[in-house]
């Protein structure tokens, strides 16, 4: 448990939110994540690990999946001062103030579920074979519907990507 006034709280949340947006700092939170994209090559096939001996032929999901979503979910919500705490929250209060319509709305909470659901049945699988629990998945063992799904998926998050990057350049640049 937390104690304490919960004002203080929101004064601190404000004063954060303030900084963030007004001194520019949004700029160097997206240049930082700016270089992660989702899993997918130029020919839209999956991206794979090459140097990670360990994971070499695997599909990094976390890393290259729901990480660039929640990046760019998180720096939509600091740039409009939303202070919600999961990316289902905030997804649906950009989607109040105008940032995303219905339709993408829509879209990114299913990606995120989505990808969510692959990840953890994967792992719970590996948990169950007695194998190390990891972000990286196997993309041959996917149902096609399952493939074909996260290929469209990653391709819209990339694009979700690219969409923050002119939103933020024009803005911060």
């Amino acid at each position: 448990s937390v104690y304490g006034k919960p004002e203080l709280a929101e004064d601190l949340r404000n004063f954060i939110f303030d900084k963030l947006v007004n001194n520019k700092i949004l700029k160097f939170l997206f240049k930082n994540e700016e270089s992660r994209r989702a899993g997918l090559t130029f020919f839209g096939g999956f991206k794979l690990e090459k140097n990670d001996k360990e994971n070499k032929g695997l599909l990094n999901l976390k890393g290259a999946g729901t990480l660039p979503l929640i990046e760019s979910v998180r720096i939509y919500s600091i740039k409009n001062r939303i202070n919600k705490n999961t990316t289902a929250a905030r997804i649906e209060e950009l989607n109040k103030i105008g940032v995303f319509d219905d339709d993408e709305t829509d879209f990114f909470q299913s990606a995120h579920q989505f990808l969510t659901y692959i990840l953890l049945k994967d792992q719970v699988t590996s948990a169950k074979e007695g194998k190390p629990i990891k972000n990286f998945i196997d993309p041959k063992k996917l149902l096609q519907r399952e493939k074909d799904l996260l290929k469209i998926y990653l391709k819209k998050i990339n694009e979700l990507k690219i969409r923050v990057k002119g939103d933020i350049s024009e803005e911060y640049f």
